[in-house]
């Protein structure tokens, strides 16, 4: 296939594996004697308050947890939260999908990612592994806690689809299953080598997340949400500007915290 391309090669530009990443940061808070719940028992269901203070949560296992601050970062189920507290963070759940599929043995693995900023379509390496992912899309699926996670397998082909259109004849290798015309694409797909899933990105109006105190009654409630499809990329830095307005801070290393406070869609 002739292919007349151009691109932009970004050295600095890397990738990585966040379920390892996450589960490293879950084992220093650990060593650390950070207490964590996880699971529906870990859910919070209701807040106690006493004036302008909260003053515990109550999760669904029935235990009662008091704290002096508390943190609303739970992606998208910050605007329930929020909502239990009366304020509004305006988080809009976009559904995006990601495939990842095996790369021919005879091709060269990725070294970087590749981008198709006209498709919107966005190939990674997966670090040991002979896989790649392949991500894009995004729907506006509904309001949060009313959307349904489950991959829709047309996308799924569409993206392969979009991918390939770049990426070397034969570099992929997958076989769909063709044994039936009137089978829909979910069966193209299954035993195919090719594996779909989605998930939900709580997205602000203006891309920005949501990083700093309640802008309602709560004098010691904060919020760190919204950060769309990119949470990883803005993720530390974003604790960090939190963690400064948490100790009083208002000029931290010189970033300005005030387009990412709450109140901006008040």
């Amino acid at each position: 296939r002739l292919c007349h391309c151009s691109g932009v090669f970004t050295e600095s530009d890397s990738s990585g594996d966040i379920h390892q990443y996450t589960n490293a940061v879950l084992n220093v808070c650990q060593n650390a004697g950070v207490d964590i719940r996880l699971g529906k028992g870990g859910q919070v269901v209701s807040f106690q308050t006493a004036g302008s203070r909260v003053s515990s949560v109550t999760v669904a296992s029935g235990e009662t947890i008091k704290a002096d601050d508390f943190v609303i970062a739970a992606g998208n189920g910050a605007e329930r939260l929020a909502g239990m507290l009366g304020d509004t963070l305006l988080l809009y759940p976009i559904k995006g999908y990601v495939l990842e599929a095996r790369r021919s043995v005879s091709e060269p693995p990725l070294k970087t990612n590749l981008v198709d900023d006209v498709n919107k379509v966005y190939v990674s390496p997966i670090h040991g592994s002979d896989k790649i992912r392949i991500s894009g899309f995004a729907e506006f699926a509904g309001r949060m806690g009313a959307v349904s996670t489950e991959a829709d397998p047309n996308r799924g082909l569409e993206l392969l689809r979009k991918a390939e259109e770049f990426l070397p004849d034969g570099y992929l290798d997958y076989k769909l299953n063709t044994s039936g015309a009137t089978k829909p694409n979910g069966d193209l797909i299954a035993h195919s080598g090719l594996i779909v899933h989605s998930c939900l990105r709580s997205q602000t109006p203006d891309d920005l997340p949501v990083i700093g105190p309640s802008p309602g009654k709560f004098e010691n409630v904060w919020y760190n949400a919204g950060h769309g499809h990119i949470g990883w990329t803005r993720g530390v830095g974003s604790a960090h500007i939190l963690a400064g307005l948490m100790r009083g801070q208002h000029d931290i290393e010189g970033i300005d915290h005030k387009p990412y406070l709450v109140d901006r869609f008040s």
